[in-house]
């Protein structure tokens, strides 16, 4: 997997800003630009040098395993969750458990497991939250990444037979009628057997969340997912047809603009608990991280002591003022 450099990922316009006020024209000339029908669709990255690769890509390749064996992994990642899920879900949870393993993903992803699923908002003000937030890319220029989905989703439709993914009813060969067959969604596409078959195909969809998740209503969000592993996503957007295929582009945001920023969407009401971020969840993450990466070291000598005051005494034994911990 390339990174961010790499020769394809120039297919995507870039604008770089100086200020504040430079980057929320920006969003707002691309927010000017949709048409009455069209809607685009933003990512937040805390830094430019990412691409748009979902976390299981980013985890597998960090572990060095064969690509050849990624299949393998994200099923088994699916079915431990699946299985060790079910003593902490509620009744609502349980029934979705059950569920395919594009809903149970959907689950997995906003539990924190790592999925093929790439998450994306419909608000650019969300998406400036999440690529300015992190402490620890404080010091790192982030990008907003967008795209135009009503684009993007003609491309697809006209696609799929070019991909070799049948329909639902296809698939189970079933011939119902175009009516019945639209009414009982059979008329979608069965993913299934290109996405977990290997090697998968090279196809790319927008996948809605199908579970009750008051966090994506909050976010506005939705997913991108690929049929192949290991394919990032901006590169499968690409492939889709000519430059012209999809609208789309990035947004550099300078490192000295993220606190700015911060403090501008707090003034309008983005912020973690407004966008139902386990932010405290997050903090806690990022410490045992640095602790784990060693990058975590005491800023002062501590003795070993800690002064308490106001004990009572007892009347047998005198209670020392500094205890040992």
């Amino acid at each position: 997997m390339e990174d961010s450099d790499s020769k394809n990922r120039g297919s995507w316009p870039q604008e770089a800003l100086g200020s504040l006020e430079e980057l929320q024209a920006c969003i707002n000339r691309t927010l000017a630009s949709q048409g009455p029908d069209s809607r685009i669709a933003w990512r937040g990255q805390a830094k430019c040098k990412w691409g748009l690769e979902p976390t299981l890509d980013r985890e597998l390749l960090k572990l060095k395993l064969h690509r050849d064996s990624w299949l393998d992994y994200e099923l088994e990642l699916l079915d431990r969750f699946r299985e060790n899920a079910r003593q902490y879900a509620s009744d609502s949870e349980l029934a979705h458990l059950k569920g395919d393993n594009w809903l149970l993903m959907g689950m997995a992803r906003h539990a924190g497991l790592a999925t093929r699923l790439l998450d994306w908002t419909f608000s650019p003000w969300a998406a400036l939250w999440f690529a300015s937030h992190e402490q620890n890319a404080q010091e790192s220029d982030g990008l907003l990444w967008w795209f135009d989905t009503t684009q993007f989703n003609e491309v697809v439709k006209k696609r799929w037979c070019d991909y070799g993914v049948r329909t639902k009813a296809s698939a189970l060969g079933i011939d119902l009628g175009h009516e019945l067959v639209e009414r009982l969604g059979l008329h979608e596409r069965y993913l299934d057997e290109s996405a977990f078959e290997a090697p998968g195909k090279s196809w790319i969809c927008q996948l809605h969340y199908r579970f009750p998740c008051s966090r994506m209503a909050a976010q506005h969000g939705f997913a991108t997912v690929c049929g192949k592993l290991g394919l990032p996503h901006d590169q499968a957007i690409i492939a889709l047809g000519d430059l012209n295929a999809v609208r789309r582009g990035k947004i550099l945001i300078p490192a000295n603009l993220k606190a700015e920023a911060l403090a501008h969407l707090s003034s309008i009401n983005i912020h973690a608990a407004s966008l139902e971020y386990p932010a405290l969840d997050e903090c806690a993450r990022q410490i045992m991280d640095d602790l784990r990466a060693g990058k975590l070291a005491p800023a002062r000598s501590h003795s070993g002591q800690v002064q308490i005051s106001n004990l009572p005494t007892s009347p047998s034994t005198n209670v020392p003022e500094t205890y040992t911990v």
